[in-house]
């Protein structure tokens, strides 16, 4: 028994080491298919219709137990909903599928695994099954991948790109007005929301905000270039205090951290939830709660006054003269292979 025991342990680690050491590979390739075909951003550059000057544009960025940018999971459904109504014409809200670097969620595209992300998804529809929760290793490994100092920039970069088209299709065009914008993330999708904004920043010259809902912020570079970030925290949320603990620049003694710099220019609100859980009927999308009103609602009303406050351009983003990307990311092209490439 012990025996089986160990050799199913050794399966799950070994598991775990593979799933890790492949996951940058669609980001590498990516990026090298952006490199043998070079190319500009493609930004929206019309200058008709133009927005209002007050326009403000919400891009959702869902958990780590996402599918899809648009076929949201039943936790997610209702926030969203009551987003939008409450919205109303006040702001254009859109969502992005944030694990995927090219953007193709795992239920469509050209996927080798698209049989397996649907299948789990009928399981998931059907009944609870610890097989799901390979989709939030699956997603979990493709944050890791975000967060990495190596392989971070080039997927963030991609995420920004899918982040303008999702604007784009909104209305937003390089040369309105400055509007401001804000993303919302649940979970893993707080990171990926600031991993993007230094390539956001590029081309975004009204303020940057981040609501994060239990947010797993574990690399916080990003900061530099947001003006405002709402930190919803339940008080029975341990992914939030792990994420805190694993991630060295949120640590006290890193003070030249750029969590300890946004803290200092009061860039970081936090907002407590108190008994709000992570996830499930208990998190903060569920329907359990105290004093008549559900975590959900409670999550829901926190969110539109993140939402209800003003943000100014307070980053510190100009003084670091933009975003780049570091060495390793940018690799020399020599005369002679940019004349194969030509």
């Amino acid at each position: 028994m012990l025996e089986a025991f160990a050799w199913f342990v050794a399966l799950g680690v070994a598991a775990f080491l593979i799933a890790g050491t492949l996951a940058p590979l669609e980001t590498m390739s990516w990026w090298a298919g952006r490199h043998i075909h070079p190319r500009r951003w493609r930004l929206p550059q019309a200058r008709s219709p133009r927005s209002r000057s007050d326009q403000h544009y919400v891009i959702y960025l869902g958990g780590i137990d996402s599918l899809d940018g648009s076929v949201h999971t039943e936790y997610e459904r209702p926030l969203l909903r009551g987003l939008e109504h409450a919205l109303g014409s006040n702001a254009r809200l859109g969502s992005v599928f944030p694990y995927a670097i090219s953007g193709e969620a795992l239920l469509s595209g050209p996927r080798f695994f698209r049989w397996l992300w649907r299948a789990l998804r009928k399981i998931r529809q059907e009944r609870r099954s610890w097989l799901t929760s390979l989709i939030n290793a699956r997603n979990f490994f493709q944050l890791l991948v975000s967060a990495d100092r190596r392989y971070g920039p080039i997927f963030n970069e991609a995420l920004a790109e899918r982040i303008f088209a999702v604007l784009s299709e909104a209305g937003w065009r390089r040369y309105d007005p400055p509007s401001r914008l804000t993303l919302v993330g649940y979970s893993g999708g707080v990171q990926i929301a600031i991993g993007a904004a230094p390539f956001l920043a590029r081309a975004w010259h009204g303020p940057i905000g981040i609501i994060s809902i239990g947010g797993t912020i574990l690399a916080p570079a990003g900061l530099d270039y947001v003006d405002r970030l709402d930190h919803l925290v339940g008080s029975q949320d341990l992914a939030v205090r792990i994420s805190a603990i694993v991630s060295a620049a949120r640590w006290p003694l890193a003070l030249r951290s750029s969590w300890w710099r946004a803290i200092r220019s009061g860039r970081i609100h936090r907002v407590s939830l108190l008994g709000v859980g992570h996830t499930g009927a208990h998190g903060y999308l569920g329907a359990e709660g105290s004093n008549s009103r559900s975590h959900l609602e409670a999550t829901l009303a926190a969110v539109l006054a993140a939402l209800s406050r003003p943000v100014f351009p307070r980053a510190p983003r100009a003084r670091f003269g933009g975003f780049r990307l570091p060495a390793i990311n940018r690799p020399k092209i020599t005369s002679a292979r940019r004349a194969r490439i030509d």
